[in-house]
């Protein structure tokens, strides 16, 4: 399976498309009196994520093909951890919902959602600490079963990050707030 770099899994179009939008709009988000400018920017970029990271798990739950898979990007058949080319698995596609929701929902000005937006964070940082853990063991039962845990290891590590930043983005607020005190 080792070919160049850890795996021979790749990190798909949607994928990086997703850590771009994601990235953004984080960054967008961090000072908490963002102006209405950087709220709207911020949130058309966390439901475009949020958009993709549901169809894409649909796609992967019900076997559907919606074909946004190919549309920026077209990838041969049969590549490795792969149902469907081009695709991302569920552990990314899961977390990329769950992260454009917890953005969109810190986006919101009155911050009273801080805790479900940290909640989701906090789930998605547990989605990839279990591919994390197989790359970093060798278990390959962890990151390479194609239609349940297949995701590239730079996907695992941005994801673990992002949703670090996203638990890091408010620390007086919700659940941080304990762990900052």
């Amino acid at each position: 399976m080792t070919q160049r770099g850890l795996t021979a899994i790749i990190v798909k179009t949607n994928t990086a498309l997703c850590l771009t939008l994601v990235g953004a709009a984080l960054i967008l988000l961090v000072p908490p009196k963002a102006g209405p400018v950087r709220r709207w920017t911020a949130r058309v970029c966390a439901a475009v994520s949020l958009l993709v990271g549901l169809l894409t798990f649909t796609e992967n739950l019900w076997g559907w093909d919606f074909g946004i898979d190919q549309l920026l990007a077209v990838e041969a058949p049969g590549a490795l951890a792969v149902i469907d080319p081009n695709r991302m698995g569920m552990p990314a596609s899961l977390s990329f919902t769950l992260i454009g929701l917890a953005l969109l929902i810190l986006s919101r000005r009155d911050h009273r959602g801080a805790h479900a937006a940290q909640a989701l964070a906090l789930a998605v940082c547990v989605i990839a600490l279990l591919p994390t853990i197989g790359f970093l063991y060798g278990a390959e039962q962890f990151y390479g079963i194609a239609r349940y845990t297949g995701i590239a290891w730079p996907t695992a590590v941005a994801l673990s990050l992002l949703g670090l930043g996203l638990l890091c983005a408010r620390p007086v607020e919700g659940l941080m707030a304990q762990v900052t005190a």
